[in-house]
């Protein structure tokens, strides 16, 4: 499997843009010829990441615990689709892995209030029904 990883651009729109909207990450599984299968790719946006460290004394390492609360993104997306048909990811050495500078999505506008981690940003989300509005995100690895 192939994970990538994506953050909101810096460098385009606005900083504070940037700064609500969640982090991304696709999920890609490798077939039996070691290449991306861009046909069971998934791709997630990620609304609240949580983790700790269990002290273990009498053992040679400690543990990490993480939970992370995801949320499935639309696969029928333009950007979505432009991305993976410009991927090449074949890792059998055979030929070169090519990934695109960026990925461009909608995000909902209720995941980027997600992103801020407030309550009450969340209620009057829901109360004035902002969940079927998007917000176009580019986002870079």
């Amino acid at each position: 499997m192939v994970q990538l990883s994506f953050v909101p651009d810096p460098f385009h729109g606005a900083l504070e843009e940037c700064e609500a909207a969640p982090p991304v990450e696709m999920w890609i599984p490798l077939d039996e010829f070691e290449q991306g299968d861009i046909t069971a790719a998934q791709i997630v946006t990620l609304d609240q990441e949580s983790s700790t460290i269990l002290s273990m004394p009498d053992k040679p390492c400690d543990l990490k615990l993480a939970m992370t609360h995801t949320t499935a993104v639309d696969f029928s997306q333009v950007g979505v689709h432009r991305f993976l048909n410009d991927c090449q990811l074949d890792f059998s050495a055979e030929k070169k892995i090519r990934i695109p500078n960026f990925l461009e999505m909608e995000i909902n506008e209720s995941q980027i209030h997600t992103a801020n981690n407030s309550a009450k940003t969340l209620e009057t989300a829901e109360s004035t029904n902002i969940r079927n509005k998007k917000r176009k995100v580019r986002y870079v690895y």
